[in-house]
């Protein structure tokens, strides 16, 4: 699980510095925009799959320990 949350931390700090980058590069072109817009979407997408995988083993983790 820290794997998971050191690697969701690392993708939110990249989508902030996407995010500012799209804001400092609107007069660059819509070409521009487009590609830094794919890539936050991307990490957005991987951000969500590795929540969802935290969550997936949280709750592994509890049924094991109220299982004990």
């Amino acid at each position: 699980m820290n794997n998971i949350e050191n690697k969701m931390e690392k993708l939110k700090k990249e989508i902030v510095r996407l995010e500012l980058k799209i804001e400092e590069s609107a007069d660059e072109g819509w070409t521009v925009l487009a590609d830094l817009t794919d890539k936050m979407n991307v990490c957005k997408q991987e951000l969500d799959d590795k929540e969802m995988r935290w969550l997936e083993l949280a709750e592994a983790i509890e049924e094991a320990e109220s299982e004990r």
